[in-house]
Formats: structure tokens, C-alpha cells, sequence
């Protein structure tokens, strides 16, 4: 009902990706209400939150909305430290991590290292000329 989207709404800052991509999700799950939806969100929030890079914690909550990762390939943009993409990593998938700034791409490789992830590439660039650069050469993401 319409409560239920405005508190959806405002729980994710009413950010428009964010907004179309909940209501992907629940169009794709349509017996799970709005309610389950932002308790699942919150249950990987904190989770995240909970999490160093390497633990793996996110991968669990992701494997079991998934399945396994072993096989996918992933692209994280703007992924600082890899608090997302070695999550994932550590649950099999192959993540290319780009990150501009510097001390984030070097702590996320000591976390990589230390977790014993190598599945896990870190790239530092500006994601924008990065992008560019991989149509240019005719990469694609899904390849």
C-alpha cells in the first residue's frame, strides 16, 4: 500500500536507484511485502556493518539469496576498501574492484592478502575513463 512505499522510500533516502531497484526486486518476489523486504535489507546492513573486508559475512547473506557464486563474474565500481567485492569474492566469485583513491585500493589488496582471497582484483582508476577505456577495447562487464 502506499504507507508501505513511503516508508520504503524513506528508508533508502529516497535515492533513485536505490528505489528502482527495490521495486525490481519485490516485483520479482511479489509475495514478500515491504515489510520482509527492508527486514532482509537491514539483516545485510548489519551485517555489513559487523564485517571486515575479508570475513565473508556479506557472502554468506548473499550466497543464501543467490546461490553460489562460483562462476560470476563482477565488476565493483567505486569499491573503496572492497568491503562489497571481497565479500563476494570470498564467496567464490571473480570481482574486478576500481577504486580511485589510492590508500583504499592498498588497504583492500592487505585485505585480500590477509583473507587469503585471490579471486579478488583491485584497479585503481577514476571509474568514468575506466568505463571508457574497457568499450573502447571492447571489454564488456559480462563477459
Amino acid at each position: 500500500d502506499d504507507d508501505d512505499l513511503a516508508a520504503l522510500a524513506e528508508r533508502l533516502g529516497h535515492l533513485p536507484l536505490a528505489e528502482e531497484l527495490a521495486g525490481r526486486y519485490l516485483e520479482a518476489y511479489p509475495r514478500l511485502s515491504v515489510e520482509d523486504y527492508l527486514a532482509r535489507l537491514q539483516a545485510v546492513l548489519d551485517a555489513i556493518l559487523r564485517a571486515r573486508p575479508a570475513d565473508g559475512i556479506l557472502a554468506e547473506e548473499s550466497g543464501r539469496a543467490a546461490g553460489s557464486l562460483e562462476g560470476v563474474r563482477l565488476l565493483d565500481l567505486y569499491g573503496g576498501v572492497g568491503m562489497f567485492g571481497l565479500s563476494l569474492a570470498a564467496g567464490g566469485a571473480s570481482v574486478e574492484i576500481v577504486e580511485a583513491n589510492p590508500e583504499a585500493v592498498e588497504a583492500g589488496r592487505r585485505a585480500a592478502r590477509d583473507g587469503g582471497i585471490d579471486n579478488a582484483r583491485f584497479t585503481r582508476a577514476h571509474v568514468g575513463p575506466f568505463l571508457r577505456q574497457g568499450a573502447e577495447a571492447g571489454r564488456r562487464a559480462d563477459e
